[in-house]
């Protein structure tokens, strides 16, 4: 609690975004409920002033109680009256989906696992278009975009294995995801192995 309060402060940001609300950061001395998460992260969009952007979920209950009630321009993803996404399917190497924007579109295979990371590519196009850059060039750069190391990163073993390595940090929401897709992976094994949940 105070962290983004103090971020704005330092950097004075003129976009701010916000991708999801979750049950996170519920340690000791954190965050006791949903509610004062999302209170946490609003101040990303609510610091914002005329003539900046706030780039919302709209997919997200708690995010669209913002609709509305700010000062800055709105850009919506995961809504048809901003950027969102079509045909998001799983791939071998990640996922792939067909991005829509106005009246273009753009498909992307994206070297990520896990189709619920569209909600981190979705608010990445807006930004770029926001510093002139096309829809297709926007795709095209994600498509070459990986997650840092811990982060449902895939790791290739031996005798066809594939890791799923989600080491670094954890919460039911992402251990859920996490399984989903394991559920989707077309190999005939599957094992998860499962260690904390820090931070609750």
């Amino acid at each position: 609690p105070g962290d983004i309060a103090h971020l704005i402060r330092t950097v004075k940001p003129n976009i701010g975004v916000i991708t999801h609300v979750a049950r996170v950061h519920q340690a000791e001395g954190q965050f006791k409920k949903l509610d004062e998460v999302f209170e946490e992260k609003k101040k990303l969009a609510t610091c914002l002033a005329y003539g900046e952007t706030a780039i919302l979920n709209a997919a997200d209950p708690l995010i669209k109680i913002l609709e509305g009630k700010l000062k800055a321009e709105t850009l919506w993803f995961n809504s048809k009256e901003g950027v969102y996404a079509e045909l998001v399917q799983h791939t071998v190497n990640g996922f792939s989906a067909t991005i829509h924007l106005d009246s273009q579109k753009a498909h992307g295979e994206f070297g990520v696992a896990g189709t619920f990371h569209i909600d981190l590519l979705l608010p990445a196009i807006l930004c770029g278009t926001l510093a002139g850059i096309s829809l297709y060039e926007c795709v095209k750069a994600l498509e070459n975009f990986r997650l840092p190391p811990g982060r449902m990163s895939l790791i290739e073993g031996l005798g066809d294995a594939t890791l799923i390595d989600s080491t670094y940090n954890a919460s039911p929401e992402t251990v859920a995801f996490a399984l989903e897709l394991l559920r989707e992976c077309p190999k005939k094994h599957k094992i998860a192995v499962l260690g904390n949940m820090n931070e609750l």
